[in-house]
């Protein structure tokens, strides 16, 4: 991967030196081709394509990178590197930051300034800075829609009350009662079953739920050198030699592959799961126990209950609260190539125009008494049609991802309507983020909006890989184990971790 890196570079810096020879005129255009991540829908049988094209009077085109994130990377450098004819680029953050440490993409600061009055206004200076640098703006950054908590550990709450068991909230409680059901459930039952090594309801008991974790004197260390990722490791372990987790977990192939259909028809208490997924859950338990969709979620909270984070104790010598990150990221950034920049004074204004609050509006949840509903200062979905099976909310399942920069203040609310699109799902968000949960579990994640580092950036993948490899060893108790000293030396010789954490606390101290 790095040779190919390394070929990637030199075609990059290679095309530029053709692309100077481009002249910075504007061009009209009727469509315009964006290149972005992988989806399973195809955008030209879409009604908000549609739509687009309606009230903006150009038509989008969109290709898909591959669905694997390593070989959609390669080739998106690829393809820029051969002039491929794509107006518009919707990059990850990793994406974006190597694209633009090669220069191969435009400055759009001008452009924003004389045609972008409704994109520069949409976008608070935080988020600008994640796509500034040198005083230029190499793309228009997309903050994710609302500061959600994303993932909660799910319990399949009528099996803790057909036995009597108490919810638990601690780190102690939660292996008593995992324990507790094991033994009540028979062999066969599965207590916690889990499709990842790290587990942030129980990294955030020890108050690491995040890579890069605060200390008292007001800098940052990477998560893999405290004494807490050490005691987490230990505890998951724990969990391990109890008998309490799934067979093969993490030391099998797809070993989290029966956790949600587990939990679905009670053969396992406990998953990691994320708000998106409820309704499939909901609909699960309903089949697995012969009842209808509307009485589960009627009841939903007899059969649900969800724990955003568990609290530490001293038994594992952490404080006894807990952490849930919070969404505080960019999710894309939208960029334009350096050679196509004869059309980039026509995409800003497309992009522009898009974000004109009505037109805006339109293109997220519709119509307002067709589409959607505005009661009590709350966006609500129209699920029914008098008269018809319809569901009107339903032309814009796919609204996001037709998105090229958002009005952050206005989608926040906009946003809701989606997660409220139906009744199971909303159920499912709504409980995840309590705002008690927020009040007291909340954390952001200031990196989210950091720039691209040039040396953790360069390092980001690596440092994950050992502290996964790690965690994975350690938690299992089977491959190549090393000791957490032995993995910190190999972080510093390996993944330039010490000029990493000096490089990410400069930033962190200044922010």
């Amino acid at each position: 991967m790095k040779k190919i890196l390394g070929l990637i570079v030199v075609l990059v810096t290679s095309v530029l030196l053709v692309a100077c020879g481009d002249k910075n005129v504007s061009e009209d255009l009727k469509e315009i081709k964006i290149y972005g991540n992988f989806d399973t829908f195809n955008p030209s049988e879409d009604y908000v394509g549609d739509l687009i094209e309606e009230l903006t009077g150009v038509r989008a085109k969109y290709d898909f990178l591959p669905q694997d994130p390593a070989t959609a990377d390669t080739k998106l450098y690829l393809d820029i590197a051969g002039r491929s004819q794509y107006h518009l680029l919707k990059l990850s953050s990793n994406q974006f930051n190597q694209l633009r440490s090669v220069n191969a993409l435009l400055d759009i600061k001008p452009l924003l300034e004389k045609y972008g009055q409704n994109i520069l206004k949409s976008v608070d200076q935080n988020i600008w800075n994640t796509s500034s640098f040198n005083d230029g703006i190499y793309a228009v950054p997309q903050k994710n829609p609302t500061d959600n908590i994303n993932m909660a550990l799910f319990l399949r709450k009528d099996i803790f009350t057909k036995h009597g068991l108490e919810l638990p909230e601690t780190l102690t409680e939660f292996k008593d009662v995992l324990i507790a059901l094991k033994e009540k459930e028979g062999a066969n039952f599965v207590p916690f079953s889990a499709s990842s090594h790290a587990i942030d309801p129980i990294r955030g008991a020890f108050g690491i739920v995040k890579d890069w974790v605060e200390q008292p004197d007001g800098s940052v260390k990477y998560w893999a050198e405290t004494k807490e990722y050490n005691d987490y490791a230990n505890y998951m372990n724990e969990l391990v030699k109890a008998g309490v987790m799934q067979e093969g977990y993490l030391t099998t192939p797809n070993y989290g592959s029966s956790s949600r259909p587990g939990l679905q028809n009670g053969t396992v208490a406990v998953t990691l799961d994320a708000w998106w997924s409820g309704n499939g859950i909901i609909n699960g338990i309903a089949s697995s126990t012969g009842k209808t969709q509307e009485e589960i979620i009627a009841n939903a909270g007899d059969y649900l209950h969800f724990i955003p984070s568990l609290k530490g104790d001293e038994n594992y010598g952490v404080k006894g609260k807990g952490e849930a990150k919070m969404d505080y990221s960019i999710s894309y950034f939208f960029a334009i190539p350096q050679y196509m920049s004869k059309y980039a004074e026509a995409v800003i204004k497309w992009m522009d125009k898009k974000l004109e609050p009505e037109i805006f509006k339109q293109l997220t949840i519709g119509v307002e008494g067709i589409h959607h509903e505005y009661v009590n200062g709350e966006y609500l979905p129209i699920l029914s049609k008098e008269g018809s099976d319809e569901v009107p909310f339903d032309v814009f399942a796919k609204a996001d991802y037709y998105l090229t920069g958002t009005n952050a203040d206005d989608y926040s609310e906009y946003w809701k309507a989606r997660a409220r699109k139906n009744p199971r799902q909303q159920f499912v968000w709504e409980q995840m983020n309590l705002e008690s949960y927020k009040q007291e579990f909340g954390v952001l994640d200031k990196l989210g909006l950091a720039p691209g580092f040039s040396i953790y950036g360069a390092n980001v993948a690596k440092m994950k890989q050992m502290s996964d490899n790690f965690l994975i060893a350690n938690i299992s108790g089977q491959g190549d184990k090393i000791t957490q000293e032995q993995l910190i030396a190999n972080l510093i010789k390996d993944a330039k971790l010490k000029e990493s954490t000096t490089e990410v606390n400069e930033w962190y101290k200044k922010n």
